[in-house]
């Protein structure tokens, strides 16, 4: 039996991987089946993938790409 993380819309994370890395967001969506999460990230400042500058995307990240951030 494995250890499998929980997650729960509404709940606030830190990407650790890909190119979001260090972005933290919220999340919108779980889904448990495919271990994959839709997350409201915040963007600060510039990254070279997006071109609207500062505000919010969404996007469909692994459960392993991400950690719950701690109060």
């Amino acid at each position: 039996m494995t250890d499998q993380i929980q997650f729960t819309p509404g709940e606030r994370v830190k990407v650790i991987n890909g190119p979001f890395a260090t972005y933290t967001g919220n999340i919108k969506k779980v889904n448990q089946d495919r271990q994959m999460l839709m997350v409201i990230v915040q963007l600060e400042g510039s990254n070279p993938l997006v071109k609207a500058g500062a505000g919010e995307l969404s996007v469909e990240l692994r459960f392993q790409e991400v950690m719950k951030e701690t109060q």
